[in-house]
Order: structure tokens, then sequence, then C-alpha cells
């Protein structure tokens, strides 16, 4: 079973809770907003 993740910056509030419960999927950009790990142009 897959799943779905989507991820709206604008709502983002750069409180590290992304990382600290899924670090494989998500990371940030230097602004402490989150993204996905895996995205090439990130």
């Amino acid at each position: 079973m897959s799943q779905r993740c989507k991820i709206i910056p604008e709502r983002c509030i750069a409180c590290g809770l992304c990382a600290i419960y899924a670090p494989e999927i998500f990371d940030y950009d230097e602004d402490g907003i989150v993204l996905f790990a895996q995205e090439p142009n990130a």
C-alpha cells in the first residue's frame, strides 16, 4: 500500500516535526521550510 504526501510551503511554520517523524522523507531549505528529501531540484 502506498501513501501520498503533499507539501504546502505557505502553511509550513518551520517547526521541524516533519524531519523528526520521517527524516528519510523530509528535509528543509535554507529558511527552514519543509521540502521532500528526494526532490532533485530542491
